[in-house]
């Protein structure tokens, strides 16, 4: 092994396939099917288990040296500390599979790491943005670490680092100050605690371009600081790089370490990682880099200005959604929440509601009324973007969730609609171009517009067309569409 700082390419991934050798084969089963969101290694949470844990917990860190523990032991002795509440403890254990030595370690690191970074106050209350300068400030929205607003299909957060000098100001010290805030705060969603993130913890996606100036990197110092001390774990962590020597990757690769086994080293273009990752089930068509290498910042700024709402502590902040999670069902123009989890589970409890045969036989007031309570009952949120503020926000108030859920409802008639006219036309013309049949047109009523669509005529006439009717929208009805002639046509049912 190279005795540098850095490895090659080659290298790293020598490094990573033998730490995946030296797993057994269900643990290495496990951490992949994880890794791709399939499934989750997170404990089963009982309320036996937490009070257990716990108090395990508590004896671990009792026990442990005075030395090691004296940032801990400050928080304990200033009121009201967030290091005392159950919720804080219970991050960490959630983070090590509830493994109460591994987190007693982690806490006491934590603690040391935040207090020397921020200063002791930050023992009593959680950091904020205010506790960075404002040179500091301006360097972390240009973006060269970002929370994305948006998870992956398994519900985690996305959090993405961008390794290059083009950012000024942005030093390894900041990098770490930078990294230790959005760790700690990625744990909550506003003021509520982001269990979802807890349990399944985060993706970390680090972007190498090949237009990026690559320079020193994170210091050893840095990069050992950074490791084993934040309140959520790294379930995935992706590593993209161009199929080049240039890049060359950090100390963290040649140091033993827990997420060793969970890095994916993916080589090749920009649009190569791209598709990478979206089999990963990362919606990377919004990573904030552009093709030619610069970084958007759009997520960031909004997000700065969304934590600052958060962090007030006024009225706003109690409604302000920070990433939707996976159980929400979210309002977006422009089709941004289409993959949201949450926006699936209810396209599937109406198609349900549809295949029923619910939209036949009730009124869209009784379908409105069931699928709000179906809301409540599964647990969904109602988040809708704020056009204005560029922020989600939870909405519970009944007249604008009844709305969305109509505008639902709606939505879903013309698309199935669309779905059947283009189903009819893609195979009416393709019988025409083994057919030689002539091409007509025949206009459909849909969703109170008319929709025009080529269809075959073996032998037009104008005065003599008679339709049959389907029923529905069956194979059989599609096969008959197709044989037909300009005296037995078939009209199809889309009310």
């Amino acid at each position: 092994m190279t005795s540098n700082a850095y490895v090659s390419n080659k290298e790293a991934g020598e490094i990573l396939s033998k730490e995946l050798l030296a797993l057994t084969l269900r643990d290495r089963n496990e951490i992949t099917e994880e890794i791709h969101g399939v499934s989750s290694m997170a404990v089963e949470e009982t309320p036996e288990l937490l009070i257990r844990s716990l108090s395990m917990l508590e004896e671990e860190l009792q026990v442990m040296p005075e030395s090691k523990k004296k940032y801990y032991t400050k928080a304990l002795s200033l009121p009201d500390s967030y290091v005392q509440k159950d919720r804080f403890k219970l991050r960490f254990l959630r983070t090590c599979l509830f493994r109460p030595k591994e987190a007693a370690e982690r806490i006491i690191k934590h603690l040391t790491n935040i207090a020397e970074c921020f200063g002791e106050q930050c023992l009593q209350r959680p950091v904020c943005l205010d506790d960075f300068t404002k040179s500091e400030q301006r360097t972390m929205k240009k973006g060269g670490l970002q929370l994305l607003p948006y998870r992956d299909r398994a519900g985690r957060r996305i959090l993405i680092s961008f390794p290059t000098d083009h950012i000024s100001g942005l030093t390894p010290d900041v990098r770490v100050k930078i990294s230790l805030y959005l760790t700690s705060i990625v744990t909550t969603n506003g003021h509520v605690e982001d269990l979802e993130t807890q349990r399944k913890g985060i993706v970390v996606i680090m972007w190498f371009d090949p237009e990026f100036k690559m320079g020193g990197g994170m210091t050893g110092s840095a990069v050992k600081r950074l490791k084993h001390q934040a309140p959520v774990r790294a379930s995935a962590f992706h590593i993209c790089a161009p199929k080049t020597l240039k890049f060359r990757f950090g100390r963290f690769l040649v140091t033993k370490s827990a997420v060793l086994p969970r890095i994916r080293l993916h080589l090749g273009s920009p649009m190569e990682l791209l598709y990478t990752l979206n089999s990963f089930g990362i919606p990377s068509q919004n990573l904030p880099i552009t093709n030619g290498g610069q970084i958007k910042t759009t997520y960031i700024i909004q997000w700065f200005k969304t934590r600052k709402i958060i962090e007030s502590g006024n009225a706003e902040s109690k409604i302000v959604v920070e990433s939707p999670h996976s159980s929400d069902v979210v309002f977006k123009r422009g089709g941004g929440a289409v993959h949201n989890a949450g926006n699936s589970k209810f396209r599937s409890i109406i198609q349900k509601k549809y295949e029923e045969g619910d939209f036949t036989y009730k009124t869209q007031s009784a379908l409105v009324d069931e699928l709000q309570k179906e809301l409540t009952l599964g647990g969904f949120r109602i988040v809708i973007w704020n056009e204005k503020l560029s922020r989600f926000v939870h909405s519970t108030d009944k007249k604008t969730i009844q709305s969305k859920v109509e505008y639902s409802i709606r939505s879903f008639r013309e698309k199935d609609s669309q779905s059947v006219n283009r189903r009819t036309a893609d195979v009416l013309l393709e019988h025409n171009k083994t057919s030689g049949a002539i091409t007509r047109s025949l206009d459909f009523d849909v969703s109170s517009s008319r929709k025009r669509f080529k269809f075959i005529d073996g032998n037009m006439n104008a005065n003599g067309i008679n339709f049959y009717d389907c029923g529905s929208d069956s194979d059989s009805g599609r096969e008959d569409f197709c044989n037909c002639t300009a005296q037995n046509l078939v009209k199809f049912h889309f009310d």
